[in-house]
Formats: C-alpha cells, sequence, structure tokens
C-alpha cells in the first residue's frame, strides 16, 4: 500500500518552486536528490523543494531568484546544464 505524504516546507518555497520548476525544467523522476544532497527518497520535486527551503531559511532576510539558481547549478557537473 502507498502512502501519500505531504512535504513540511514553507509557503513560501511552495509558491517559489512553482515558478523555478517551469524556468528550472524539473521534471518529474529521480535523480537530482543525490546532487542536492537530500534524501534520495524524494523525486526530482521534491528534493528541489526540500533544497530550495533549506536555502530560503538560510537567507531569512531575502535571497534573489538568480542567486537561488546559481546556487543549485553549483551541485551539477558543468556537463549536465551546459546544454541548457
Amino acid at each position: 500500500m502507498l502512502y501519500k505524504y505531504e512535504l513540511w516546507i514553507s509557503e513560501q518555497t511552495r509558491q517559489v518552486g512553482r515558478q523555478l520548476f517551469r524556468e528550472l525544467n524539473i521534471q518529474m523522476g529521480y535523480g537530482i536528490a543525490e546532487f542536492l544532497d537530500v534524501s534520495q527518497s524524494y523525486d526530482n520535486q521534491q528534493a528541489f523543494l526540500v533544497w530550495l527551503d533549506k536555502q530560503l531559511a538560510e537567507y531569512p532576510e531575502g535571497i534573489e531568484i538568480g542567486q537561488i539558481k546559481q546556487n543549485f547549478y553549483e551541485h551539477f557537473p558543468e556537463s549536465y546544464y551546459s546544454l541548457c
């Protein structure tokens, strides 16, 4: 039996995350959790949201979207995103 669970993340994270899913082209599936250093039990979008929630908590005074994107890309070898 599968249990549906909800991530415990802020509403701000959900809102920013939805925007960045499109901008960063984060698809369903698995694989990025390992790069983002979060539990590999999360699918790509869940892993991104957990990582993003940590980013937003780390910068309570605020962080620009461009900086979030840069921090995200730094977790991957250049070959992963050089064609984007």
